[in-house]
């Protein structure tokens, strides 16, 4: 790749890397943008996870400080994720590099669809708005209690199963996604979610990487420059965190996720 390349790649990361320790979507940004440059859809969905393992990790780093995280429960809930992860980066690297790219392109702009209408639906049925509870107490007050109701840990776990799978097959759009279910579904606060929903992209990208690299489906220099851009990124984005709306946030990401999706399936 050339420097201006590289360059724009490192800019890549670092904006990503901002929306993925906040909310998440970064990915929609940087998997058409190394397909762009010429790498077929396979290598570039292997060589995504450098970056997403390097600034899931800076971003967990950065935002452990910052919430009050019970670990036992987060690392009940990376299992499920590791494991379906490690079954959908298999089924990723056997995918023709045509069929990944269109596919990923369709995925992208359905999900952004999806995610629109529900976000115009919600609104017009949405209460009156009433105070937003406490960060540090959302944990305490329904978190443990949602943890030790059976049926909702076989349903979370199932979700997180899918999820998984999902993100070792593609990972584009993931963070948004599971950030919702740590946060609806799982009990957990914005904040404490937010460094949770890192922490477990960090803990089954590592096994991922191996296996794309296994069937040579990495590309270590853009890789890394990706990664390198996400490590400011991810500094960025956790200073950030208490401070920008995640609606706004979304919207933006939602925007990026049109563009790269229309790139993708364009003939």
């Amino acid at each position: 790749m050339s420097i201006f390349a590289l360059g724009l790649l490192f800019l890549a990361g670092i904006f990503a890397g901002i929306l993925n320790t906040i909310a998440g979507g970064g990915t929609v940004l940087t998997l058409p943008l190394l397909i762009f440059y010429g790498m077929p859809a396979t290598v570039a969905n292997g060589t995504n996870r450098v970056f997403m393992f390097v600034q899931s990790l800076a971003g967990t780093l950065s935002l452990a400080s910052k919430a009050a995280v019970p670990f036992k429960r987060a690392l009940f809930f990376s299992l499920p994720v590791l494991v379906a992860s490690m079954i959908g980066a298999f089924i990723a690297t056997q995918i023709h590099p045509d069929l990944l790219k269109h596919g990923v392109g369709w995925l992208i702009l359905i999900s952004a669809t999806a995610s629109l209408v529900h976000r115009f639906a919600k609104k017009r049925t949405q209460p009156p708005p009433q105070e937003p509870p406490n960060e540090e107490t959302e944990i305490d007050q329904s978190g443990d209690s949602r943890f030790w109701n059976i049926r909702k840990i076989i349903i979370n776990i199932g979700l997180l199963l899918v999820l998984g799978l999902y993100g070792g097959l593609i990972q584009t759009g993931l963070g948004a996604i599971l950030l919702v279910v740590l946060t609806k579904f799982c009990g957990f606060a914005k904040l404490s979610a937010m460094t949770i929903k890192n922490a477990i992209i960090a803990f089954y990208s590592l096994p991922v990487i191996g296996i794309f690299f296994y069937y040579g489906q990495v590309a270590w220099q853009p890789g890394i420059v990706l990664a390198a851009g996400a490590l400011v990124g991810a500094h960025i984005g956790a200073r950030l965190a208490t401070k920008l709306s995640l609606k706004r946030i979304m919207s933006l990401v939602y925007i990026v996720m049109i563009v790269s999706g229309i790139y993708l399936v364009w003939p």
